[in-house]
């Protein structure tokens, strides 16, 4: 009901501007008279044309006034257009002088010769962008205004590889069904859609638009294109969607901070791993059902899930290793790797110490050259060192593989 008020304002807006001339002395028999005359031997079937190798050219302007919808499964593309179709038809001309100086005369269309515009880039029947209910401004030069408008659904081809922060293209493609451009040759006057009476939408916004000539179905029909360049508003599917998935994967890797004794951290684990499936469940119709080419989101969520079943699976194993009750049960990589971090560590506390012997000269005494070059003893590791170490391991780990998951989201799907 909003779009069709807006649609009338429109059509008012338009024929005042272009009727604001027109003298107003006239009377009803001069309308009467002039309506006698015009349509005494008028044929609406014939093209208004002199010589029938002459071509009509007839010029459009379109007017978008608002977003329907975008529908990304069936690649439906609904949007309401206002298109003002001009041409002259010179049998219409008239004398002003002649009829109390009447200068424009309006009518519907079924009585005069006017141009029936197909969508070629229908999703829906194959059906004229107009009707009688639309009503002809006409001039008493010939020339003749005719302002339509319709709920167009054109097909377009969407590409949800960067949902949310998508941007998509959609063309129409208008023409006169049924001549040759050496006929009716259709053409427009700006080479951009008017957006002056556009409401705003809530989920895009138009960045760009162009209209231009279409060639492809040359020299068979004249076409007109029209190309939409929407850019979805992404704020709120970055606050419910991938947000959330972010602090869930980064929270589940703060288990191996529980300790096993307190026999919470599995079941933190599976309280996290169930969240995690249970928000996907609530998402999942929010995000698009496509497959060519998925949504990059899709991808993020599927490895941001397998992370969770191997941190599910990873604490499970560190409950099972704080059961040993010796070093020899541990596998050796671990005790390797371990000698070496520890290795690294004291090197770099006894570098830390030289610096201080060498700026502090009345300690030098107390931490002698011997001293300082004494390796300790690497070997010596403790069962509940080893322990710390691999939950302290397990979780820098953890969230070094979730931070590059989600650079690697951002950096690839998430466009600014």
């Amino acid at each position: 009901m909003e779009s069709f008020g807006q649609f009338v304002f429109f059509c008012v807006f338009i024929v005042t501007i272009l009727s604001q001339n027109a003298v107003r002395c006239a009377t009803l028999d001069d309308t009467a008279k002039l309506h006698t005359d015009l349509f005494a031997s008028y044929s609406n079937k014939r093209l208004p044309v002199l010589n029938h190798t002459d071509t009509l050219n007839v010029n459009i302007s379109v007017y978008l006034l608002n977003i329907i919808t975008l529908d990304a499964v069936t690649g439906v593309f609904e949007l309401n257009f206002a298109v003002v179709m001009e041409w002259t038809d010179y049998r219409l001309a008239w004398n002003s002088s002649s009829y109390g100086g009447l200068t424009s005369y309006h009518l519907r269309p079924s009585y005069v010769w006017h141009p029936k515009l197909f969508l070629l880039t229908t999703a829906d029947d194959l059906d004229t962008i107009s009707g009688n209910d639309f009503i002809v401004n006409l001039q008493s030069t010939g020339q003749m205004m005719w302002i339509t408008g319709k709920l167009m659904k054109s097909s377009c081809k969407v590409d949800m590889t960067n949902f949310p922060t998508d941007t998509q293209t959609c063309t129409f493609i208008i023409t006169p069904w049924g001549f040759t451009p050496l006929e009716v040759y259709l053409s427009h006057s700006i080479n951009t859609v008017d957006l002056r009476f556009l409401s705003p939408d809530g989920e895009w916004d138009i960045i760009s638009t162009s209209v231009e000539q279409n060639t492809f179905y040359e020299p068979v029909i004249s076409s007109v294109e029209i190309d939409v360049t929407l850019r979805r508003k992404s704020t709120y599917y970055m606050v419910s969607l991938v947000l959330p998935i972010i602090m869930i994967v980064l929270l589940s890797a703060a288990t191996f901070l529980i300790p096993v004794s307190s026999s919470s951290r599995t079941s933190y684990t599976i309280s996290m791993f169930l969240s995690f499936a249970l928000y996907m469940s609530l998402i999942s119709e929010s995000i698009p059902e496509v497959s060519e080419p998925m949504a990059g989101i899709s991808y993020f969520l599927m490895i941001s899930l397998i992370a969770s079943s191997l941190l599910l699976l990873t604490t499970i194993f560190t409950v099972r290793f704080n059961m040993v009750e010796s070093l020899d049960e541990i596998p050796k990589w671990i005790l390797v790797l371990m000698r070496r971090l520890k290795t690294c560590c004291f090197k770099s506390k006894k570098l830390n110490k030289v610096d201080k012997v060498t700026a502090i000269e009345d300690i030098e005494d107390k931490y002698d050259s011997e001293s300082l070059n004494r390796e300790p003893d690497t070997e010596e590791l403790t069962l509940p060192e080893v322990k710390t170490f691999m939950d302290m391991f397990l979780f820098v780990l953890s969230n070094v593989i979730g931070l590059i998951i989600f650079i690697f989201y951002f950096g690839v799907y998430i466009k600014s």
